[in-house]
């Protein structure tokens, strides 16, 4: 990711938020409180056609986006509607990792591998930067040890480790 340049406007989908679906104020286990929204995608930018696979639910705490945090509030005490803009956007990984359960288990495949991505989609608002969201993401899969590696066969191993002694004993 660094040194490259991603034009968003042309990978990202555009999505506004549903009316009745602002919930909230509710307060969070950390103690901070914050409202949540779903959003559909806006149809106009792809000829009226929706191809929406699921529904993407975002929250807005009161320190992180307070001025939004503030329009949801105003809107649930006045009873009038708010429409949030948000965009999801595909942003390829480095190398591919393995997608992991609740648990932290990684999620095998009816064939008897695991479940593999090698991109992150991420659902932002527009004060949100891509860039420290995608370094988030790309942090926590470090952190769960799920990146694939790249794996050396055991008959190449134990060659080279035999190489080695070899290297060592004539010296």
């Amino acid at each position: 990711m660094e040194n490259r340049h991603i034009d968003l406007s042309k990978v990202v989908r555009k999505f506004d938020s549903i009316e009745a679906s602002i919930e909230g104020p509710k307060e969070a286990k950390n103690g901070k409180m914050f409202y949540k929204a779903s959003f559909m995608e806006n149809t106009a930018d792809d000829g009226g056609y929706l191809s929406q696979a699921k529904e993407y639910v975002k929250c807005f705490f009161e320190d992180s986006h307070s001025f939004i945090f503030r329009a949801c509030e105003k809107a649930i005490e006045n009873g009038t509607a708010l429409k949030i803009k948000g965009a999801r956007v595909i942003m390829p990984t480095p190398q591919e990792f393995y997608i992991l359960d609740a648990e932290g288990k990684r999620i095998p495949k009816k064939n008897g591998g695991f479940r593999k991505a090698s991109s992150i989609t991420l659902f932002l608002m527009a004060d949100e930067n891509p860039a420290s969201a995608f370094a988030a993401q790309c942090n926590q899969i470090t952190n769960n040890d799920a990146w694939i590696k790249a794996e050396v066969a055991e008959d190449e191993a134990d060659a080279e480790e035999e190489t080695a002694k070899t290297a060592t004993k004539k010296k």
